[in-house]
């Protein structure tokens, strides 16, 4: 508990306010604790108390977890605090506001600090305020709300958290160094272990949150929150371990994982943290640089792939790994996936001494550290079978030339992967044949298959020894001798090899000179020595080691007696040979069976040993057919067939047929063995051996006859069991009735002994003569009981039969003899089935049993039954219950004469059989027991009587009296007294009298009894007693009620202002006045103070407020307006007021009002000040009523007082006249208050002067549009001031005038719409009432006229609807419940276009109306009517305050807000659209004045989601479609969200959207663009998801998957509208994988991936014709399109296509091709030198294609390897085909360039001879150098004497002053000659 009124001094203001309204400042809160922190029960939460707990409600709910209580200002009811209003403003709700902001928050927050010190409270966070907290369903009030907020601000301020030390700091105070651990998504052994972690680090002061409720977070994480730095997160995580480098070094390993967990996962930044995990067991800090530093291996097989010295591999535990992995795939803190560089990664793991030379094979000694493990290569092959492709994996030593074994330290050997030089895959074979290969070629042997040893990738580097092989390697070594040794003495591994290969052309014999050579070879040998000519043997078999082993002995002495020779081959090969290259056949078994076969049909005698090894070895689908028709199994000495015998091994055929074996096979027959071969199947053997389910009807007579027809001792249960399920299984039971098959039943041991038994010994009957054991205790005394496991058959075999009503009545009479209930219920249940149909003969029967209805007491007679329970308790022992079953069937026995309760006559019968039992008798010990439950059986009768039988009776019912000797007499009751006495002396002086005055004796006789039986009190005769005086002690005594304190009270609800104007509107419409007055008299009448009613009345003559209708006061009014304790006009539907407590609100103004109507004048003084007390006699009726007609003298006598009641305007004046006065209206007059009046008033202390009387017009005239809307009468109402008694100072400040024209309606003509209601009970849904109208407001005032236009929709609940229900129903039309309900919205008359527009108001201008407004917002965009259930002071409606759950008035505002008031929406909807188009309301949109859905937590609420639930639902056509101007309901709608999109692009995509809605979803279907608030309420009350389009959904969904159905110029205009402004990654995934960009020439779709950037340089590789250049249109879009895919770049995959497209170009060359030719080798040439770690095998795929220019006077495209490199064009020029490239780019083609596109550079002899010779038809001086160059070339070749004699013929010699070439044989080396030129020349 904490208090704080000390905390008062801090604010002065709530002092004052304390002060002024006499209350405490005092706060207390309260919270239930308990021991182990359990949940705190709700009844001491959330609560509030001022002293004592306010009722629990949604209205009184705190959402706060403890018990606040305080002087908190109440509402009259006092269950609810008082806020702040729209019409209060009081000092109390101030109040009320400033506790909670100020005095609450204050305690609160201390009484939580005070609480953080409490160590034993360990789970207090559960006191700590939700501020965002929901009840019920609803927001809680904003005032607590802030209560909430203010209280953990100040809570924060003070000591209220412990840190992990146990120190308790304040937040506010070290926030700057505060760290918050909240344990967000960790669960408790991660919280546990990040605590130990934090525990290592800086000294900072950190508070464990991670424990507490989630709420208490969310004060320090909210968006808002200065504190949310402070939660420790993975960002501000990492830079508390940059701070503590040293002390994140030596954290252990789990604790490293779980930073870089957390951090990692959470988003946060690792760089510089030393938490990498390696394999090689070091940590490294993540890297800030993005290229592959480390490289992260995808699983651990692949980690160990790398030998273990290697240290660049990361070693990931399983639950980090996809965060790793998220990283290398973005090569993020330099990490790389290990699989993408697993070849670098080998490379640079392995011994660089492997690949220093050429060698295939590398010397592998597994143990040496730096050579990689049996492990590693193990792990590599097991990663590389996981991939597609491992050519990246060329030239790397990774197939070991053995099968790779673990330990052993012998060297062994790495082959490297290689497609050329490939290795030779021996596995399998001899190693004779190894060793031969090994001898004789120069591959590398294997002697293992790599592929399925190791990987089915090396099927790729690896060659399988095959037959082709072989041979070859044999044809060539065939003059070798060790050729015909080898094959001699392998001649079995030769043939097998043949053989394995025989099918396969790639490896068998590819030649016939191999051919030819096979059967040169030792091969096959004659399978018999003596055969020298196979060809000539005719019925030739042969057999191999199978068919050996399959056929027995005697069956080969068979075949071999018939004829056949057998030849036995021993392997496989040898029958290939023998039977494919011979064509010999083979004796199969199933040759051999065929040939049996044929000797059986023929002759089946003695040939079982032939059958059986037939049957035993085939299946019957070859031998069935053969044999069903041979008779050839004996049977009791006959052969007979299959089909004509049952087989024996099914038991169940054993048991039918048991002692019958002529059924079956003989016993001893040798084909028993066999016999399950020969059983029935459908499929396989239809004609076989008979199973179970073979049987048929003669089959199941015959053996039922056998046992009829037997003398049986014993019972053949299983197969009479048997027989029967038979006949049921074959529907014959019915049969088999005449039949003895059904065993008797012997008596049951729980069959009681003292019945008797039908049956004593076991007999066989017939169907006809027993019954099924169900019926055994039913007729077991006279019928016979079949056995039970035979009754099922029984009863189907006769289904209808069951005892009869003899069988049942007989068994009944056994039962009555034996005094026996056993089986009585089920009996009874029987007998009840009988008496349903016929209680006339059932009747019969059991009349003639006696006592035959059975009882807990036995067997009664049916007038002792009653079937009522109270009967049988209260009247026993005269009346008994029977069994439970004849209760439970009560309908059929009563008629059958037991009755349901005992009629009066029947308890008079017992009346009448006690009487006989004890008249005249003396009450002894002997019978008193007997006689105490007999009287209280006569005391239970009696009071069962009701009054008028009691009455009726008074001389036929008979009590018991007891005279002076003890007898007991019974008299009539009219003859009886009873004893009222209250003392025992007057009781025993009463017994003298007994025999005068009979007094019933009964011990149980009350008051009650006796006045119900008329039973006249004895003291009453004797006393003579009439009546109670004062002199007794009695007075009368009761509650009441001051009336000033009720209208005190009153007044309280009712506020000032308006309120007054609107209830005086209310009853001039409740009275039918068209007309109302208001005017503000500002006349004192001080002269006339004489002749007045008393004294006083003076100061009621002054300044008054007058109301005027025209029409008159019932007298039922003047009666209502009496009463103040409630609504009075409650069951009258056309009215809407109540005259008993809303008519009070007048006393705000005065004490003293007045009313004239008709005859009568009323004066009203509650406070019994103003009135003469002589006229005021009953203090409880303080007022006169005075009839003007009667007596009119009295106007003269009271002048003065009757003087201001004239007034012109109401055509009122009473002044005297003789005949009296009878005014025609109605006039209430109000005195106002004044300084006097204050100071006798007991009501109110408000005074009024003159100037109070404008802010009464200004009160009136601020709603003034409001107040006819809704009203049915009256359509005018005046506001004026001034002087009554001069016209001249009268002024009009406000005239308004209402008129209607009605648009549609059902109402019969001059019928009211409120009459139309009040009857409409029984109206049919189509002709419920309703009215659409305009009306027209017309205010005219000091400053002009304006008018104002609203559309009014009324309309009335529905048969069958719950308003409609509540309405009409009894409780209903008490309360007055009204079922009609009301809508408008202002509307605006264009002067210009002759129509009206429609106006939607804002959300906060909709005002409820109870047909006036209330002080209550509509929460929607219309103005709502209803008969609302209100609260007394019309401020609120009535609502479930979880007080009144249930109240009818609760249900019937849900009904009208949920359903009826959407509805009339509906309604003005419909009408506006008919309206629109009608043109009398200019069309909008459909959708303006839908409401919009608040956040509120008001009532009206409801009305906009039941207004959506309901349009979703009407099949109404509300909705239009601007798009198609057609109207549609809901379900026909469809959405378009395309307002972000252009105006054009919108209309497109809308058109492509509805046809596809018509196409393919709904033809009826319309777009419809909702307004944002419409969308929103539909949103909230269904899913419209499916049904709307957002510009994404619509490109994914319509647009692009049928773009080739929309039209080309829509599709252009979208797709350019994309390309220039989407960014969705979504679309643009779309765009990329569509055919939607037309192409330049031909205009087909493609992708973008498809097409060619026109500005790229790749351009230059593509003809205009190819056709894959984007549209002109689509060019400002070009960047867009290639980052959606459009190639500018070139990629090996594109090259390769130009290098096709070449190809595919080669016959039809031009100048187009010739460029694409030259750019192409540019950029190959390009290609190569951007990738230098591939350039040995990148152009392996070009080098069979035919796509390289070559030079000459004829353009051609070559192969690279048909083509020389120009680096040797001066050398083979004119001998082979040389590279064209232009000059200009000659040296950008470096030599390494072009060998590896696979061009020739190689120049020989006679290449340079032929090059000389294309020379000599040159012009000498321009080819002299390269001949020059081709020379010196050719000299430091390798040439032969024929090559220098060839070039003897040749010109090669070129002299600069001849300018001309001379043959070689013209120059000499000698220098010292003298020339001879022209005929010798130096050199």
């Amino acid at each position: 508990m904490s208090q704080s009124e000390g905390y008062i001094r801090r604010f002065d203001g709530l002092e004052l306010l304390a002060t002024k309204l006499k209350v405490i400042p005092e706060v207390s809160i309260a919270c239930c604790v308990t021991d182990n922190g359990g949940t705190i029960p709700t009844d001491y939460s959330e609560r509030v108390s001022v002293m004592l707990p306010l009722p629990r409600s949604p209205a009184t709910v705190t959402g706060l977890p403890i018990i606040v209580n305080a002087f908190f200002a109440l509402s009259e009811n006092r269950r609810v605090l008082k806020w702040e209003t729209s019409d209060d403003h009081s000092e109390q709700v101030q109040w009320n506001s400033e506790l909670l902001d100020l005095l609450v928050p204050e305690c609160y927050s201390e009484f939580l600090s005070q609480m953080a010190s409490m160590g034993s409270f360990h789970d207090r966070f559960q006191f700590w305020p939700k501020y965002t907290e929901k009840m019920n369903g609803s927001q809680l009030s904003t005032n607590w709300n802030t209560c909430a907020v203010q209280t953990v601000k100040l809570l924060l301020q003070k000591p209220c958290l412990k840190s992990v030390s146990g120190k308790l700091i304040s937040p506010y105070r070290i926030k700057d160094q505060l760290s918050i651990f909240s344990g967000h998504n960790m669960n408790e052994e991660e919280r546990n272990f990040f605590r130990q972690i934090l525990s290592k680090f800086s000294k900072e002061d950190v508070v464990d949150l991670s424990t507490c409720p989630a709420h208490i977070l969310d004060h320090f994480n909210h968006a808002r929150s200065e504190y949310k730095h402070c939660i420790l997160t993975p960002n501000n995580l990492n830079g508390l371990c940059m701070r503590n480098l040293a002390i994140l070094e030596n954290l252990s390993s789990n604790e490293k994982l779980f930073i870089l967990k957390y951090i990692g996962s959470g988003g946060g930044s690792l760089s510089g943290l030393l938490l990498l995990p390696l394999k090689s067991g070091k940590w490294a800090p993540f890297q800030t640089v993005s290229q592959p530093k480390y490289y992260l291996p995808a699983s651990k097989d692949t980690s160990e792939c790398v030998p273990i010295h290697y240290e660049k591999v990361i070693d990931v535990p399983s639950d980090l790994f996809p965060l790793f992995k998220s990283w290398a795939s973005r090569n993020q803190y330099g990490i790389a996936s290990l699989e993408n560089y697993l070849p670098t990664v080998l490379k640079e793991s392995f011994p660089t001494s492997w690949f220093q030379d050429s060698s295939l094979c590398v010397e592998w000694q597994p143990e040496i550290e730096t050579h990689p493990s049996l492990i590693n290569i193990q792990n590599i092959w097991k990663h590389l079978n996981t991939l597609l492709n491992i050519d990246s994996f060329q030239n790397l030593p990774l197939m070991p030339t053995n099968p790779m074994k673990t330990g052993g330290s012998e060297t062994q050997f790495l082959v490297k992967l290689n497609k050329i030089n490939k290795a030779l895959d021996c596995s399998g074979h001899d190693d004779s044949l190894v060793k031969f290969l090994q001898d004789v070629s120069t591959l590398p042997i294997l002697t293992y298959n790599p592929s399925h040893k190791i990987s089915h990738h090396l099927g790729a580097f690896t060659t399988k020894l095959n037959a082709n092989i072989l041979i070859k390697v044999l044809t060539e070594k065939r003059s070798d001798k060790t050729v015909s040794n080898f094959v001699h003495l392998n001649r079995d591994t030769v043939t097998r090899l043949l053989f394995q290969d025989r099918y396969d052309k790639n490896k068998f014999l590819q030649s016939q000179s191999q051919r030819e050579f096979l059967f040169t070879l030792p091969l096959v040998q004659p399978l018999v020595d003596q055969l020298h000519n196979i060809q000539d043997i005719k019925k030739t078999m042969y057999m191999n080691e199978k068919s050996k082993n399959e056929i027995d002995e005697q069956i080969l002495m068979t075949l071999v007696g018939a004829g056949w020779t057998m030849l036995s081959c021993k392997t496989e090969a040898e029958e290939w040979l023998v039977g494919k290259f011979f064509q010999l056949p083979c004796c199969t078994k199933d040759v051999a069976a065929r040939e049996i076969l044929n000797i059986i049909y023929q002759n089946p005698k003695e040939k079982e040993s032939a059958i059986i090894w037939i049957l035993e070895n085939y299946s019957p689908m070859s031998w069935g057919s053969r044999l069903s028709g041979v008779p050839f199994i004996p049977s009791c000495g006959r052969l007979l067939k299959m089909s004509q015998l049952f087989f024996s091994g099914d038991p169940q055929l054993k048991v039918v047929f048991e002692g019958e074996p002529k059924n079956f096979m003989d016993e001893n027959s040798p084909l028993k063995r066999v016999e399950e071969c020969m059983k029935f199947s459908q499929i396989t053997l239809p004609h076989g051996l008979k199973l179970y389910h073979q049987i048929n009807q003669e089959d199941i007579e015959n053996a039922a006859k056998s046992i009829h027809e037997a003398k049986l001792q014993e019972i053949p249960t299983q197969k009479l069991l048997k027989i029967l399920s038979l006949a049921e299984e074959k529907k014959i039971l019915k049969t088999l009735t005449h039949l003895n098959l059904y065993p008797t039943l012997l008596r049951p041991a729980h069959y009681p002994p003292e019945l008797p038994w039908k049956t004593n010994k076991i007999s066989m009957v017939k169907a006809t003569e027993i019954f099924p054991d169900i019926y055994g205790d039913l007729v077991g005394c006279v019928r016979s009981i079949c056995q039970p496991e035979f009754s099922t058959f029984l009863k189907k075999s006769l289904p209808s039969v069951r005892p009869g009503i003899s069988d049942l009545t007989t068994q009944l009479k056994y039962l009555i003899q034996n005094n026996s209930l056993f089986g009585a219920e089920e009996l009874f249940h029987h007998l009840a089935q009988y008496g349903e149909a016929n209680a006339t003969e059932v009747n019969q029967y059991l009349t003639a049993l006696g006592k035959w209805i059975p009882t807990s007491n036995g067997f009664k007679f049916p007038n002792e039954i009653s079937l009522d329970n109270g009967d049988a308790r209260k009247f026993h022992p005269f009346v008994f219950l029977p069994i439970k079953q004849i209760q439970d069937m009560k309908r059929i026995f009563m008629k059958l004469g037991i009755k349901e309760k005992l009629e009066e006559n029947d308890l008079k019968d017992i009346l009448t059989e006690i009487k006989e039992k004890y008249s005249g008798k003396v009450l002894s010990r002997e019978n008193m027991t007997q006689w105490k439950t007999d009287s209280d059986v006569i005391f239970n009768i009696c009071d069962s009587f009701d009054e008028a039988f009691t009455t009726r009776n008074l001389d036929s019912i008979w009590l018991p009296t007891q005279n002076k000797s003890g007898k007991l007499q019974f008299y009539p009751t009219i003859d009886c007294y009873f004893d009222d006495s209250s003392s025992q002396s007057q009781k025993d002086a009463l017994k003298e009298i007994n025999d005068d005055f009979p007094i019933v004796n009964l011990h149980k006789m009350n008051n009650t009894l006796a006045l119900k039986l008329k039973l006249r009190p004895i003291t009453e005769l004797l006393l003579g007693i009439e009546d109670f005086g004062a002199s007794d002690g009695f007075e009368q005594w009761g509650q009441h009620q001051d009336v000033t304190s009720r209208i005190k009270e009153i007044l309280q609800e009712y506020p000032e202002g308006s309120g007054i104007f609107k209830e005086q509107i209310q009853n001039s419409e409740d009275a039918e006045a068209s007309t109302v007055m208001f005017f503000l008299d500002e006349q004192e009448n001080l002269d006339r103070e004489e002749k007045l009613l008393g004294d006083k009345m003076k100061f009621c003559n002054g300044r008054s407020l007058w109301i005027y209708n025209d029409a008159k006061f019932s007298e039922d009014d003047f009666n209502n307006i009496i009463k103040i304790g409630g609504a009075t006009k409650r069951e009258n539907l056309d009215k809407i007021g109540s005259f008993g407590i809303g008519f009070n609100s007048v006393y705000h103004l005065t004490d003293v009002p007045s009313i004239v109507s008709g005859e009568h004048m009323l004066i009203l003084d509650p406070n019994l000040k103003y009135l003469p007390a002589k006229f005021v006699r009953d203090k409880s009726k303080p007022g006169i009523k005075i009839n003007l007609k009667k007596t009119p003298i009295k106007l003269d006598v009271f002048s003065d007082q009757f003087y201001p009641y004239k007034i012109d305007k109401f055509k009122l004046d009473l002044k005297y006249r003789p005949a009296g006065i009878s005014f025609n209206g109605t006039v209430i007059r109000l005195p106002l208050r004044g300084e006097e009046g204050v100071k006798m008033s007991e009501i109110s202390k408000r005074s009024f002067a003159k100037q109070d009387l404008h802010e009464m017009a200004n009160y009136l005239q601020s709603n003034k549009y409001l107040y006819l809307l809704f009203l049915s009468h009256v359509d005018n109402i005046t506001l004026f001031k001034g002087d009554s008694k001069d016209d001249t100072k009268q002024i009009m400040d406000m005239h308004l005038k209402k008129e209607k024209k009605v648009l549609s309606s059902n109402l019969n003509l001059n019928q009211s719409f409120k009459s139309a209601v009040r009857t409409s009970e029984d109206c049919s849904p189509s002709n419920t009432p309703f009215e659409n109208s305009i009306v027209n407001q017309t205010v005219t005032g000091e400053s002009g006229s304006e008018q104002k236009f609203w559309l009014v929709s009324k309309h009335c609940a529905q048969r069958g609807s719950s308003a409609h229900a509540m309405a009409f129903s009894r409780e209903g039309r008490e309360r007055g419940l009204n079922p009609s309900v009301s809508v408008a919205l202002p509307l605006h008359f264009d002067e210009k276009e002759k129509h009206y527009r429609v106006h939607r108001m804002n959300f906060e201008e909709g005002v409820a109306f109870t047909f006036l407004p209330l002080n209550i917002k509509s929460d929607t965009n219309f103005h709502i009517n209803g008969g609302f259930a209100l609260t007394s002071n019309r401020r609120s409606l009535w609502q479930d305050d979880g007080v009144s759950k249930g109240d009818i008035r609760v249900q019937w505002n849900d009904a009208l807000l949920n359903q009826e008031i959407p509805s009339a929406i509906i309604i003005a909807l419909e009408e506006i659209k008919k309206q629109c188009q009608e043109g009398v309301i200019a069309k909008d949109s459909f959708d303006m004045l839908w409401p919009s859905i608040q956040a509120s937590s008001s009532n009206f609420s409801r009305i906009n989601k039941g207004f959506y639930e309901q349009i979703v639902k009407s099949e109404k056509n509300l909705l239009f479609s601007e798009f198609s101007e057609t109207w549609v309901n809901f379900d026909q709608s469809y959405v378009a969200e395309f307002s972000s999109l252009p105006k054009n692009i919108s209309h497109i995509c809308k058109k492509t959207l509805l046809k596809y809605i018509k196409k393919k979803e709904n033809m009826h279907g319309e777009i419809v663009d909702f307004k944002s608030w419409s969308m929103e309420g539909i949103q909230k009350t269904c899913n419209l998801t499916q049904r709307t389009y957002n510009p994404t959904k619509f490109y994914l969904e319509i647009f692009f998957p049928n773009f080739g159905e929309i039209e080309e110029e829509d599709q252009r205009l979208v797709l350019c509208h994309l390309l220039s402004s989407c960014h969705e990654q979504e679309v643009l995934e779309a765009i990329k994988k569509t055919k939607c960009i037309t192409t330049t020439e031909t205009k087909t779709l493609k992708r973008p991936g498809d097409l060619i950037d026109e500005q790229s340089t790749i351009s230059k590789l593509f003809l205009a014709e190819e056709d894959v250049f984007a549209d002109t249109c689509y060019a400002v879009h070009a960047q867009r399109l290639i980052r959606l895919g459009m190639q500018t770049t070139m990629t090996g995959e594109l090259l390769k296509n130009r290098a096709e497209f070449l190809e595919s170009k080669k016959n039809c060359l031009n100048g187009e091709t010739k460029e694409i030719a030259s750019e192409l080798l540019y950029f190959l040439n390009y290609y190569w030198k951007s990738n230098q770690s591939k350039r040995k095998t990148l152009f392996e795929c070009f080098k069979e294609l035919c796509f390289l220019p070559s030079e000459g006077p004829i353009f051609k495209l070559c192969k690279p390897q048909h083509l020389w490199t120009h680096y040797v064009k001066d050398f083979v020029s004119y001998s082979k085909d040389v590279i064209c490239i232009p000059l200009v780019k000659t040296a950008e083609f470096s030599l390494g360039f072009l060998q590896d596109l696979g061009l020739q550079s190689h120049v020989s002899v006679q290449d340079i001879i032929g090059q000389l010779k294309g020379y000599q038809s040159q012009e000498a001086s321009k080819i002299s150098y390269t001949i020059n160059r081709n020379l010196k070339e050719l000299a430091e070749m390798e040439y032969s004497a024929d090559d220098i004699d060839e070039l003897k013929t040749l010109d090669l010699f070129y002299h600069e002053g001849f300018k001309t070439l001379f043959p070689m044989d013209r120059v000499t080396f000698d220098e010292t000659s003298f020339d001879l030129s022209p005929f010798f020349f130096k050199t």
